[in-house]
């Protein structure tokens, strides 16, 4: 009996199954199809990813075959909204028919059997989560995840008691997350898991995200009931705390974050088309404070100035723009930054929450 759903049903779940599909070899380029009392199940797969969706239809015996993604995933999105479809397979011809008013598509089939299994797992540490502060908790952390294979555990965000956290050497960022049980085991979550949960998410994160967590795997069950499963890294996350310096005598204290970050990829721009360029932030004894930077031949800017904000003993130190600005991210309303001397990191933090997000960035010459 062939399967018969609507565009506005499937496309959410095929779009959740399909993000997940990897390159090679061919059968993980497919997602897996199959329908069982009024629900069609669609999985894809990367061999460490894995995204399962499920999605209302017709009562139909048609088994289960693989399809293969991103055609499929076109195909859907090219309808009209609310278009019924039928997805007819013929299991002897290995190939499947998709019909709608206007429109067909005939396409090979590979058979379930080659797809891979995804194993449930099993879970020591299972919690509902909020998904809007897993979400921007995990958003926070994702600038400062490492790209740097040959430190593989860096590629990834290290989820644990205390928090997120990531670094790549230069930086770290801190989100503390409420919540998380004390016998949760510390995982190191990749950065393509990192970017499918967010996608998952969506824009506009709502609701519980119920996780489970073992040393060597995630599972994440989306508010809507998608289910992603990940593998972790195995690898030890280094201990970030020693960076973290304390008792800063240099305090900085600026009220409209937003437009202090702005302006401060501004002003490396203005001098440089090199991303990482240094600004030199100037602190005075007085209390005033500047930010400047240099470029090539001579050249110069002048960015965001005051004459009151900063307590302590003056101070020039260089850091990369784009890093700050990253940092300043977290920071909603005033922020703070903390500073030892020019050699030293700095400290980043929201002025209304110091025990909230936090970032250390390291300096650099400007």
């Amino acid at each position: 009996m062939p399967i018969t759903t609507t565009r506005g049903t499937l496309l959410p779940a095929l779009t959740a199954a399909a993000r997940t599909a990897g390159a090679s070899p061919p059968i993980l380029l497919h997602v897996s199809v199959s329908a069982s009392g009024g629900v069609l199940t669609l999985t894809g797969t990367d061999g460490v990813r894995a995204t399962t969706a499920m999605a209302i239809c017709g009562p139909s015996d048609a088994g289960a075959f693989c399809l293969p993604a991103k055609p499929f995933l076109a195909w859907v999105k090219a309808l009209p909204v609310d278009t019924i479809l039928t997805l007819t397979h013929d299991t002897d011809a290995g190939r499947c028919t998709l019909t709608a008013p206007g429109a067909s598509w005939n396409t090979a089939t590979l058979p379930t059997e080659d797809f891979p299994a995804i194993k449930p797992g099993t879970f020591g540490c299972t919690f509902p989560i909020p998904a809007a502060a897993l979400a921007g908790a995990l958003q926070l952390c994702l600038p400062a995840i490492s790209t740097e294979e040959t430190r593989y555990y860096l590629c990834g965000a290290y989820f644990h008691r205390g928090g997120l956290v990531a670094t790549d050497g230069n930086r770290v960022h801190l989100t503390p997350m409420p919540g998380v049980p004390e016998d949760m085991p510390g995982v190191i979550i990749p950065t393509a898991a990192v970017k499918a949960i967010l996608a998952l998410a969506g824009a506009k994160p709502s609701g519980d995200i119920t996780l489970s967590v073992s040393p060597t795997r995630i599972r994440a069950v989306m508010p809507g009931g998608v289910v992603f499963r990940s593998k972790t890294i195995d690898g030890t996350f280094p201990e970030y705390e020693r960076v973290i310096p304390r008792g800063h005598a240099r305090l900085l204290t600026v009220g409209d974050t937003p437009a202090f970050a702005t302006a401060i990829l501004a002003l490396g721009k203005q001098v440089s088309t090199d991303r990482s360029h240094p600004v030199l932030l100037t602190l005075r004894g007085d209390g005033g404070w500047a930010i400047t930077a240099k470029g090539p031949e001579g050249m110069s800017a002048t960015g965001p100035s005051c004459d009151t904000g900063y307590q302590g003993e003056a101070l020039e130190i260089g850091v990369q723009a784009r890093y700050l600005a990253q940092a300043l991210a977290g920071v909603t309303g005033a922020c703070c930054l903390t500073f030892g001397d020019a050699a030293g990191p700095m400290i980043v933090y929201g002025a209304a929450n110091p025990d909230g997000y936090r970032a250390v960035v390291m300096p650099r010459s400007a």
